[in-house]
């Protein structure tokens, strides 16, 4: 009889455990999986350009589906950045933070992705969507209608992701790296992720 307490106090107690560590590290959803809240709309035509959120940062939220600022009428999502997407994968909790260094070349505030992702959740199905960035280093990623995409390289070496092809224009060399414009252009439906280590984006419009 004592032997049976043990066991069911030591599965009691492993249970609570795998809980705990459960709730302990948001991850973006796999491919396929669930697409979270649907926001209250992406203008189209138009751009999310932040310039209607005031300065502050951001740290990764604690779940997936937590939606943390709307801008321009966009559901905009953080999420810890995925550093290697073989199983096991391996997140790191980084930072966006928002300025007004218009290192993307973009107008007003931008964000600044410090190994984190940004997320859009689509109301409506789009046909094209372009960003400023500047890319000084480390990974890339982008997930467009379920697929993944993670380089350790630029958006300029980045193939297609999901069916929908990528185009980079205005690409200026900076230190370290590139400013540019990538343009997708294809169905685009579902989340669409962004994320880099050392990362600037701004002004994500369509037409």
């Amino acid at each position: 009889m004592r032997a049976h307490k043990s066991m069911i106090i030591r599965g009691a107690l492993s249970g609570l455990l795998v809980v705990l560590l459960s709730g302990c590290r948001p991850e973006i959803p796999a491919p396929g999986g669930p697409s979270g809240p649907v926001s209250s709309g992406f203008p189209n035509p138009g751009c999310v350009d932040f310039d209607d959120y005031p300065h502050s940062k951001f740290a990764a939220p604690d779940y997936t589906d937590g939606g943390d600022i709307e801008s321009r009428g966009a559901e905009i999502d953080f999420h810890d950045f995925i550093m290697t997407p073989s199983p096991p994968p391996v997140y790191y909790r980084g930072i966006a933070e928002l300025r007004t260094t218009k290192l993307a070349g973009g107008s007003g505030n931008e964000f600044n992705l410090s190994s984190i992702a940004i997320d859009f959740h689509l109301q409506r199905e789009l046909n094209n969507l372009s960003f400023k960035y500047r890319y000084t280093g480390g990974l890339t990623l982008l997930q467009v209608n379920g697929h993944r995409n993670l380089i350790n390289d630029s958006f300029s070496a980045m193939g297609p992701v999901g069916g929908v092809t990528l185009a980079v224009s205005n690409v200026t060399s900076v230190p370290g790296g590139e400013r540019a414009t990538l343009t997708l252009t294809g169905k685009i439906s579902g989340p669409v992720y962004v994320g880099g280590q050392e990362l600037w984006v701004d002004d994500f419009c369509t037409k």
